[in-house]
């Protein structure tokens, strides 16, 4: 099970990836840019970007 290290940041990540999905319509931008900044395995950014 993969463990939820980076919380805080993730839920202001969601946010901003749900307002942005509302006006450009591709709601996982802010999600992509985030797993690429940081240090995260592949199977942590499937996981993540997979709910987009």
């Amino acid at each position: 099970m993969v463990e939820n290290h980076l919380s805080a940041s993730g839920s202001v990540v969601g946010a901003v990836g749900g307002a942005i999905g509302g006006f450009t319509a591709f709601p996982g931008l802010a999600v992509v840019m985030w797993t690429g900044l940081r240090n995260v395995t592949r199977v942590e950014k499937n996981l993540a970007i997979k709910n987009y």
